[in-house]
């Protein structure tokens, strides 16, 4: 694999790890109200 390609699917994770970490801290703030 490509380093290019490496590097990409690396940066694509990271964004949707952040989006699912953000939708939890959402919840997890109207859970404690």
């Amino acid at each position: 694999m490509a380093n290019e390609e490496k590097d990409k699917k690396v940066i694509e994770l990271q964004e949707r790890i952040n989006k699912i970490e953000s939708i939890v801290a959402l919840h997890y703030h109207d859970a404690m109200g």
